[in-house]
């Protein structure tokens, strides 16, 4: 299987997905995905459509049959973006977020603490306690966020 240029042995998969496993934030294995996922999309797309596609995740796991709505995956999305935003808006923030990368002690410094964060939102839940996307509850919440995104150790 061929991906970009580079050719997949599938013969190798569950040692890939081994690895993965490993790969933990806060003793989660959800949230470097997410966090990779949103800086992904910020250098495909940009900023903006990368937050739509977070929000837009959350929400689809809202309904029926879905993990819930959480704010914690929002923490993960926020800081991949902002990450992926300073480490291409220009050669300066570039080379800081390379430096903060080299001197860091793993991948939980690029995502804030999550304590007290809600998450396993029903669409119920979510629309009735925090007013859905818009509500006053929701918005408290994302500033939360994205104030801890903003004091982040590798995140200014």
């Amino acid at each position: 299987v061929r991906v970009g240029r580079s050719e997949i042995d599938p013969e190798r998969k569950l040692e890939r997905e081994a690895l993965r496993r490993l790969v933990t934030v806060h003793g989660r294995g959800d949230l470097p995905r997410h966090f990779a996922v949103s800086a992904a999309l910020v250098v495909l797309s940009d900023e903006s459509r990368s937050l739509a596609v977070g929000i837009a995740k959350e929400a689809s796991d809202s309904n029926p049959g879905g993990s819930g709505f959480s704010f914690v995956d929002m923490v993960a999305n926020k800081s991949g973006i902002r990450l992926a935003v300073l480490a291409t808006q220009n050669r300066e923030s570039a080379r800081m977020i390379q430096a903060r990368v080299a001197q860091s002690s793993g991948p939980s410094r690029f995502i804030p603490e999550i304590d007290g964060l809600p998450e396993g939102l029903s669409s119920d839940v979510f629309q009735a306690q925090y007013g859905g996307l818009g509500g006053a509850r929701t918005r408290d919440l994302m500033a939360e966020i994205d104030r801890r995104v903003n004091e982040a150790y590798a995140i200014p």
